[in-house]
């Protein structure tokens, strides 16, 4: 028994080292700050989203009064199972992991988000159906999270921020699957 949660602290060591070094196009060169700045949460969000598109100022202050700060100690929850999602929430500082529990109580991790990356559940939103997923705090964390209304009115107002949101899908998209055929190519020990 030992040797096997040596082996999961392992993989989770690695995991997380993975997310901090990670190579997905939408990450490499980000000048999102790893530091808040002083008074302004937002700021990371505006960086992460001139990197993306042209921002004006009138834009980015109309993204500022949608951005809702919230600060997570580790192991609380930004969002439960069994919740219907509204948000969709912009990682400042922290990691978060979105996982289910199946009725056993085992425990899947379906994906991490380290500073500069986005999570939420467009599923749960689109349809009204509870969410299966929780989404929890590894480590204490700061999030602006955005409720879906005000994104879909983003994507109306920002010239750029339609475009950007489905590339930023893909791009999830693509380090999801990484992810998926990194775990499957292991072996039980290196998971």
């Amino acid at each position: 028994l030992l040797a096997a949660m040596q082996g999961v602290s392992l993989a989770w060591d690695r995991t997380l080292a993975f997310l901090r070094r990670s190579s997905t196009p939408e990450l490499e060169g980000s000048s999102v700050p790893s530091r808040l700045p002083p008074g302004d949460v937002v700021a990371p969000l505006l960086a992460y989203l001139r990197e993306r598109y042209p921002l004006s100022n009138e834009h980015a202050a109309l993204v500022r009064t949608m951005a809702a700060p919230l600060t997570l100690g580790r192991g609380e929850c930004l969002q439960r199972a069994g919740e219907v999602a509204e948000h969709t929430s912009f990682v400042v500082k922290g990691l978060l992991r979105a996982y289910v529990l199946e009725e056993d109580g085992r425990e899947h991790i379906l994906r991490f988000a380290a500073e500069g990356w986005w999570l939420g559940d467009p599923e749960s939103t689109r349809t009204g159906a509870p969410t299966r997923m929780f989404f929890e705090a590894i480590e204490p964390s700061v999030v602006l999270r955005i409720s879906y209304r005000d994104n879909e009115r983003m994507m109306e107002a920002i010239p750029g921020h339609a475009i950007a949101y489905a590339r930023g899908i893909q791009g999830w998209a693509v380090a999801r699957e990484r992810w998926i055929l990194g775990t499957l190519g292991g072996s039980a020990e290196g998971r």
